[in-house]
């Protein structure tokens, strides 16, 4: 049986004998248990350069084995809600201090279950690539540190492992160091996310400070103890408003979210990240790094919250996610494309959390999840793509269905899961959204209804790129591109599990709910939570009305679209045949060492077939 299966099997715990949501629950986790899941992937960093020398590239399956020992161990504390604290230098009274909720839960499942199919994907498609001892030790750090970020109890570690999450995606993006525009991108993301990191920072020293008048004794413990910031939310937010602290700890804790989220203004890193090899992209797309700042504007929320909050989180999210689903729309590279509808749909979670009602919390943490799957699997595709047709540039791709009946499959359940189309699983996350938005405006009035307003433009556009991605499979397919081969098992495996899984959750989606999403959701509300259900709507709301007018000018506006992609495009500067099909960046967004004359033409199929592993 292969590591994805083995993942697959027990990615949906059972839930039976738990008395229902975890929320319910009051078992505390075990503190062995979180360390070893935390340890792991570091220890394997260390060990797999050494592995190497005796396994070659086949260390993949140890990276993947480890990333599955981690999934297991952090599956295995489902149902238990607490702090664990291990002494490291007692008479410093220096302890390390983990917690684990639903919301931590749910994105520490993900940064571990998703790395299990990263790894085994990797070990096709990076075969015969340089580096690959560095790639995989990289790798699971990067993991690693998305699992401290997911587990922190303080701000200090909180902010280390952020920190680290930051460091090594600059090895991954830069993975390819003869190539100056990977290393131009890995220096981009590295400088934009680090410093929002060290505003952030500045926001957490204020915390502290803040802390000091209003729990008697200062601390940098966020969540988990009585003694907590978010235990003590009411008295902490007084504190803050008193001492005219509120807005500047709010907004650099926006800093440093919307740079590691990619948020307007701060996306302009994220496109250049492409530069990094395909399963490195899925990994920082859905379940790593980007994820870190929805998670920490998810867990600041009930401490944060309210009229400032929705202002700044819910204009913020539905901005970047109108104006990046332009952008995806302009993209010419489905590398390019898919990076853009992330940083929208980061947009969209933000503006989830944004909202001061308890249904934009709901809409938060289930795209989370949602967003996980279809964009893992998307990419997981686009290198499918890459590796088989020899290209990445949308004008050159048309028809794939003919060569590609299953990753059609594939493509069609992450792309409409994506686009928001009913019943697939982003449908029910986007729906939350229109009602959340809609509530806030009904309750509010004046300039509020910008919101919904902006929702569903925003959604408009989503709509279309998704279909855009589609289309490269059921359009027709150009003479050019010669015959695609079909890909290799350990391509397609992972993309396979992971647009099941989506379709699992599209078809049951209060199963997703009473399993993970609920627990997450409660993690991110001020106060009691009430239950969440959701299932396709049996009666006529706004936020149907809203879906409905998304996807009828979604299509009225896809021909035209189409045609603008059909018709010639102003073309990446290229540098000749490129690996795995990576096209080079445009141009415009390459540092100016690395811009050259136009040269690469479409491999042809002969070419393709030699340069496949």
């Amino acid at each position: 049986m292969s590591l994805a299966t083995l993942a697959v099997l027990s990615l949906t715990p059972t839930i039976a004998g738990l008395g229902g949501s975890v929320a319910q629950t009051t078992a505390e986790p075990t503190a062995a248990v979180l360390v070893a899941a935390l340890g792991l992937p570091f220890l394997g960093a260390l060990v797999v350069p050494l592995l190497y020398r005796v396994l070659g590239e086949r260390v993949a399956y140890v990276a993947a084995a480890i990333a599955l020992a981690c999934f297991g161990l952090v599956a295995s504390q489902y149902g238990t809600q607490g702090t664990v604290t291990i002494p490291w230098i007692p008479e410093l009274d220096v302890a390390l201090v983990l917690y684990l909720d639903g919301l931590s839960l749910l994105i520490a499942l993900l940064a571990s279950g998703i790395g299990v199919l990263i790894f085994t994907y990797s070990a096709s498609y990076m075969h015969g690539e340089p580096a690959i001892a560095r790639y995989y030790a990289t790798l699971l750090a990067f993991m690693g540190s998305m699992l401290g970020v997911a587990l922190a109890v303080d701000l200090v570690s909180l902010f280390v492992f952020w920190e680290l999450t930051s460091i090594t995606s600059f090895g991954l993006i830069g993975h390819y160091r003869d190539e100056a525009s990977s290393l131009y991108a890995a220096r981009k993301s590295m400088f934009i996310t680090v410093s929002g990191g060290l505003f952030m920072l500045v926001g957490f020293l204020l915390l502290r400070h803040a802390s000091r008048e209003a729990l008697a004794d200062a601390t940098y413990t966020l969540v988990g103890t009585p003694g907590s910031m978010i235990a003590n939310a009411d008295a902490m937010r007084a504190t803050l408003e008193s001492t005219g602290l509120f807005l500047p700890v709010l907004a650099l804790v926006a800093i440093g979210a919307g740079a590691k989220s990619a948020q307007v203004p701060l996306h302009l890193w994220l496109p250049n990240a492409m530069e990094a090899p395909t399963p490195v992209s899925a990994f920082l797309h859905s379940a790593t790094m980007v994820k870190a700042g929805v998670y920490l504007v998810g867990r600041m929320r009930p401490l944060l919250v309210g009229e400032e909050w929705m202002l700044l989180f819910g204009t913020l999210g539905l901005v970047t996610m109108t104006v990046t689903a332009l952008l995806a729309i302009g993209a010419s590279d489905i590398k390019e494309l898919l990076a853009y509808s992330t940083a929208s749909h980061l947009g969209l979670i933000t503006a989830g959390f944004g909202f001061a009602n308890q249904l934009g919390a709901e809409t938060g943490a289930f795209h989370i999840l949602n967003h996980a799957l279809f964009k893992a699997t998307l990419f997981l595709v686009a290198g499918i793509v890459a590796h088989e047709a020899g290209t990445r540039a949308i004008d050159e791709l048309s028809g794939l269905r003919h060569d590609l009946p299953f990753v059609t499959v594939i493509t069609a359940i992450a792309a409409l899961g994506m686009a928001g189309v009913p019943p697939f699983n982003g449908f029910y996350s986007k729906e939350l959204l229109f009602e959340a938005a809609y509530k806030v405006a009904h309750t509010d009035g004046g300039l509020f209804w910008l919101f919904p307003i902006v929702a569903v433009v925003g959604s408009v556009f989503t709509f279309l790129y998704s279909i855009r991605f589609l289309w490269l499979f059921v359009g027709e397919k150009p003479a050019a591109l010669g015959e695609v081969h079909s890909p290799p098992a350990l391509l397609l495996g992972p993309s396979a599990i992971l647009a099941g899984l989506a379709a699992i959750v599209g078809i049951d989606p209060q199963l997703a709910i009473d399993t993970i999403a609920e627990s997450a959701f409660a993690s991110a509300v001020a106060g009691e939570a009430h239950s969440m259900s959701i299932g396709l709507p049996t009666e006529l709301k706004p936020a149907v009305v809203m879906s409905a007018i998304t996807i009828a000018v979604g299509i009225a506006a896809s021909p035209f679209y189409g045609r603008r992609s059909r018709c010639p495009v102003s073309r990446p500067a290229t540098s000749g045949p490129t690996r795995r099909g990576r096209s080079p960046r445009p141009a415009s967004s390459r540092s100016p060492a690395t811009s050259r004359p136009a040269s690469r033409s479409l491999p042809s199929p002969a070419s393709r077939s030699r340069s496949r592993s």
